[in-house]
């Protein structure tokens, strides 16, 4: 049903604009009011969510019990489970705290570059946006050509996905570079802060972005295959083990104050680059596919036991 995820998505984000102006600007209620506009945004998504769901149960074979409390099936082979889900998450979390980590350092530099740092940083999260799609797309269909033993498409959606990202991501520099002072206007009035956004805003869509986006989508891609183990280690080096320790130099050390901390991102994600493309280029999707049904098996196995083990003690 991924039409009406869309619509769902589509439908609350146009009202959040409405709930925060409501919050924010007539009832004056400012950091709170931007607070409880998200609050009522995600708990609609949560209701409406839920009601397609208990609507479409029969048309996924389900009981809206099933697909909106626990299951006592649920609590079943954890351990298979989190040997897939542990390194994805620390794939994932690993970026975003990382970027946390980097407000908090910049946060020793004075308030106005804190500033600018997060006002650059939500408008990247903003333009991120299609990247983040690309990478879903290409971790959900990679991974069902594997399952299905399409190994030629898998190959091929592995790399389209990586070269519409870099389409795409053209374009957004085409647009916003000539307009990068304007939209620091928009960020904000303080003219200082201002100046730091146009600077900060140009690195990242000028230098970085390319391969932050780049790699972004080649991590969702080694997800589908499989392969969360080495995404996770990826990111982890190149931004824990690189990143950071050349941000903090070209900050202090080089004193290039908060556009250290931005330079040292490119040789971070240039490096995670470079690295995901010698993976991609070396995966066995053969061996991909063999070890795919290799798991769905054992799983099979283990619910045939599962259901036969209950069975005997229900008799």
């Amino acid at each position: 049903m991924p039409h009406l995820v869309l619509w769902i998505s589509c439908t609350t984000s146009v009202l959040h604009v409405a709930w925060a102006a409501l919050f924010i600007v007539v009832f004056q209620w400012g950091n709170t009011g931007a607070g409880a506009a998200n609050c009522v945004t995600w708990t609609l998504q949560w209701i409406i969510g839920s009601a397609v769901l208990v609507c479409k149960s029969s048309a996924l074979h389900a009981t809206w019990q099933e697909l909106l409390l626990f299951q006592r099936e649920a609590f079943r082979h954890w351990p298979h489970f989190l040997e897939v889900a542990v390194p994805a998450t620390v794939q994932v979390c690993s970026e975003w705290w990382f970027w946390e980590i980097c407000a908090l350092v910049v946060g020793y530099l004075g308030p106005t570059l804190l500033a600018a740092h997060v006002a650059t940083l939500n408008l990247v999260a903003l333009i991120s946006r299609p990247t983040l799609a690309l990478g879903t797309a290409s971790s959900a269909v990679v991974g069902k050509a594997i399952g299905a033993h399409l190994l030629a498409k898998a190959e091929q959606v592995s790399w389209l996905c990586v070269g519409l990202n870099v389409l795409v991501w053209a374009f957004e520099v085409l647009a916003l570079v000539p307009l990068s002072k304007f939209v620091a206007m928009l960020l904000t009035s303080d003219q200082d802060v201002q100046a730091l956004v146009h600077k900060l805003l140009n690195i990242y869509l000028i230098v970085f972005g390319w391969f932050d986006n780049t790699q972004n989508v080649m991590s969702a891609t080694l997800r589908g295959l499989g392969l969360q183990r080495a995404a996770a280690t990826v990111s982890l080096v190149s931004f824990y083990l690189i990143a950071l320790p050349f941000g903090c130099a070209f900050v202090w050390l080089v004193n290039m104050g908060v556009m250290g901390m931005w330079y040292s991102l490119a040789i971070g994600t240039g490096t995670a680059v470079v690295a995901l493309t010698v993976i991609l280029c070396k995966v066995d999707y053969v061996q991909r596919a063999k070890e795919s049904d290799e798991r769905i098996q054992a799983n099979a196995i283990k619910q045939a036991r599962t259901l036969n083990l209950e069975s005997n003690v229900r008799a």
